[in-house]
């Protein structure tokens, strides 16, 4: 995520050695590019609004971010495709993580949880990749768990929809810090469509989504 963005960055800032001279125009079109880089990056939202209304000068009250969304047409329970479920899946109790490996998503934890059920038919499905991908693989090697955690390369979006639909719940042991109580994952949202069950923390992020219901926590 971080070398996306500063890659992104890297390319506006190039773009504007490229004008010579600029214009207010440029420097309002870089903003809006900076702006929309960071958004989609999924920087703390805070540091989104105060960049916003440091550099446009609109208030903070009235800087509002749009929420995560999903299209329930496309994931829901009938779209899935059980025809293609790989065989290692078959006859286990499935509990799936998809996005990116990095450390702050307790991707290391819950693999670490997995290894302490005392039961050979549940297994750990993470698709994705990141920065914490090696560690996971060695995680999985050192601790012998490599028949009850599998490791997916990323695939499609709309992919994803039958592999939501293969696993019998999701997990998303996500750290209680600021980073994620000021985010509201999509994929919380779309193992919600599939009517997954999700284990997760028990934190703002989660409980603005699911509410009370103890089934979600």
């Amino acid at each position: 995520m971080f070398q996306s963005l500063s890659d992104r960055l890297q390319n506006i800032f190039s773009k504007l050695k490229g004008h010579g001279k600029l214009s207010p125009s440029d420097v309002d079109e870089a903003m809006r590019e900076i702006r929309l880089a960071l958004l989609e990056a999924d920087v703390n939202f805070k540091v989104v609004k105060n960049f916003v209304n440091k550099n446009y000068g609109y208030p903070l009250s009235r800087i509002e971010i749009w929420g995560s969304g999903v299209d329930i047409n496309s994931f829901s329970p009938d779209k899935c495709d059980r025809s293609k479920m790989p065989d290692f899946m078959k006859d286990k109790f499935i509990v799936m993580q998809h996005g990116e490996f990095s450390f702050n998503r307790g991707i290391l934890e819950t693999i670490e949880a997995i290894s302490l059920l005392d039961r050979d038919d549940i297994c750990l499905v993470l698709i994705g990749s990141g920065i914490a991908g090696q560690e996971i693989a060695e995680k999985i090697e050192r601790m012998g768990l490599s028949e009850r955690v599998y490791v997916l390369s990323p695939v499609p979006h709309k992919s994803i929809i039958n592999y939501i639909g293969y696993c019998d719940c999701a997990v998303m042991a996500y750290p209680n810090i600021e980073y994620w109580n000021n985010n509201n994952p999509i994929k919380l949202i779309e193992y919600f469509a599939m009517g997954k069950v999700v284990i997760c923390t028990d934190m703002w992020t989660f409980r603005d989504v699911a509410g009370d219901k103890e089934c979600a926590l």
